[in-house]
């Protein structure tokens, strides 16, 4: 009984999502690279891997991915040579925006948790999604981070609400892909490791978390995703 009322409680949430959105609002996104505009335009990064892209319109795309540079900075560029301290970072993430007529690389902020970004999606030029995941030297963390028209930021992401004392959730999740209907409307999805107390079993379950503007929320419930 508890089970049904916590999916007809998501079942609930998801229908007030889709009556509180424009009803000409549509999700942006997951274009496959052969839509990238004036692809020999892009500007050729060491070691680039582009890992997503984003065509908004025909002077509107991004493309994300990881590079390979020099850490720490290295005066001399990328010969050891000069800087026996100096070591490639593989996982080095980048983003370019295409407006129409050239690509430029855009600036990230230091203080951002960087990954690889597998998804993008968008409900306008000034609203732009991308997830994905960082893998620490422990761990496998969501990343998910926001373009708001001037700047890219890292958005906290939301925790999985297991709904029963039997599971606790443990580091590793991921986001494997994102839908932006709005700028209050944005569906994330992705896996969580949890443990089953019982027995130590551990699990990979699916999840999905709803911003809303303000902050995220589970939309399926523990018992019910599992």
């Amino acid at each position: 009984m508890r089970k049904f009322f916590m999916i007809i409680t998501f079942l609930f949430t998801l229908i007030f999502c889709a009556f509180s959105i424009p009803a000409q609002a549509t999700p942006i996104g997951d274009h496959p690279q052969a839509n990238i505009p004036d692809q020999q335009g892009i500007v050729q990064l060491p070691g680039m891997q582009i890992t997503a892209s984003l065509t908004i319109t025909h002077a509107d795309a991004w493309i994300a991915g990881t590079q390979t540079r020099p850490w720490p900075f290295c005066a001399h560029g990328f010969d050891p040579r000069y800087n026996p301290h100096c070591r490639y970072d593989p996982n080095e993430q980048f983003y370019e925006h295409y407006d129409g007529h050239t690509w430029k690389v855009v600036s990230l902020d230091e203080t951002m948790t960087y990954g690889t970004i597998v998804s993008m999606s968008a409900s306008s030029g000034h609203d732009v999604w991308a997830v994905g995941k960082e893998q620490t030297t422990a761990d496998v963390l969501a990343v998910t981070q926001h373009w708001d028209g001037t700047k890219w930021m890292a958005i906290g992401y939301g925790s999985l609400d297991l709904g029963t004392s039997l599971y606790t959730g443990v580091a590793d999740y991921y986001s494997t892909k994102v839908k932006a209907y709005a700028p209050n409307f944005v569906l994330v999805f992705g896996y969580q490791a949890i443990v089953y107390k019982p027995t130590g079993a551990v699990s990979l379950i699916r999840t999905i978390n709803m911003w809303n503007g303000k902050q995220w929320t589970n939309v399926v419930p523990g018992d019910a995703a599992l």
